[in-house]
């Protein structure tokens, strides 16, 4: 535990005290973590997380892996999940992905560094959209719902292709030409 903003300690005595009950004068990036932890037990909201995160950010603290083992990036749409960096978007995909990914900008709109650093992706790319549509064909659905869906991603990977960038170095892409070159 550490003391509020507003609390001091005003004596020797006390500051004695507090060192003796654990209690520290400011956070440190340990009990921020472990504040995340407790919050995923309980019904969270933003609002609480969002300072967890500026702290995290106004102090650079190296949590990417921890983030991305822990699922710590508190999601409240469409129901309050907790997810990874690699679940999540920067920008709203959900036209694309529904509910299977998390959507940060909305929720929070000042902490766009601070994902970044964690490596949440502002937006789907090519390797996204190619999961998604191999995710539609093994439900094997055809209903309308399904072949619009479809539609917007294809012409979504489409417009990701054209634009170029350095997609074609992405782990899955390298990956997936090996396998197609031995066979």
């Amino acid at each position: 535990p550490y003391l509020h903003r507003n609390i001091s300690l005003k004596t020797r005595k006390e500051e004695w005290l507090a060192g003796k009950l654990g209690i520290r004068r400011a956070p440190t990036k340990e009990s921020v973590l472990g504040r995340l932890r407790s919050l995923k037990l309980a019904a969270a909201t933003p609002g609480q997380a969002r300072p967890l995160y500026e702290f995290l950010d106004r102090t650079r603290a190296d949590v990417r892996e921890i983030f991305e083992n822990e699922s710590l990036i508190l999601c409240p749409d469409p129901e309050p999940r907790w997810i990874t960096p690699s679940q999540s978007f920067w920008e709203d995909e959900s036209t694309i992905f529904g509910s299977t990914r998390g959507y940060l900008r909305k929720h929070y709109p000042a902490l766009r560094e601070f994902f970044s650093r964690i490596r949440v992706v502002a937006n789907a790319g090519p390797t996204d959209y190619a999961k998604a549509l191999l995710e539609v064909a093994a439900a094997g659905l055809t209903e309308e719902a399904t072949r619009t869906r479809v539609h917007r991603i294809c012409k979504r990977l489409a417009d990701r292709l054209e634009e170029g960038g350095d997609w074609q170095n992405e782990d899955e892409w390298q990956r997936s030409e090996e396998h197609t070159s031995e066979l």
